[in-house]
């Protein structure tokens, strides 16, 4: 495992332990959103499975690197398939929801809200140079990162 990527695990570790206390006590709808952590954890993998499906290759370093520091256990055309299911939900639509889910986290806790999104940019730039090369796509997918979190 790289030190970006043990970075990215203990930081994601660390959010995941702020979300479970802020959970708790914080105005979040657990009936209807359920664990806070997973949820914005889902929207992480969102974006990163997007950003790996950008280049329509899905190579064995990015799932390994999916799989590694999330632990999970797909195969690349696992990946793939998933990509291709839920390819059309994220679009722009997607990209309004992140915007407003960070927004919310920043409401609840900036510290949080600034926590993911470093997390969310360290996990993308690692991703893009996963496999060796980082295509023009990936960084047009990045980018759009970038406008979503500057607008927050």
């Amino acid at each position: 495992m790289s030190a970006m990527t043990e970075e990215f695990v203990s930081a994601l570790e660390l959010f995941i332990n702020e979300c479970d206390a802020k959970e708790e006590y914080a105005d979040w709808d657990y009936a209807e959103r359920g664990h806070m952590a997973a949820y914005y954890q889902n929207d992480m993998l969102s974006f990163l499975l997007r950003l790996m499906g950008t280049d329509g290759v899905f190579s064995e370093q990015e799932t390994d690197l999916l799989n590694e520091t999330f632990g999970f256990r797909y195969r690349p055309d696992e990946l793939e398939e998933i990509y291709e299911t839920c390819e059309s939900e994220l679009g722009d639509d997607f990209d309004e929801h992140l915007e407003e889910d960070i927004r919310e986290l920043y409401r609840m806790d900036e510290n949080m809200g600034q926590m993911f999104m470093d997390l969310l940019l360290l996990i993308c730039d690692i991703m893009a140079q996963s496999d060796g090369f980082v295509y023009s796509k990936e960084d047009e997918e990045i980018a759009k990162l970038h406008d979503i979190m500057s607008n927050i």
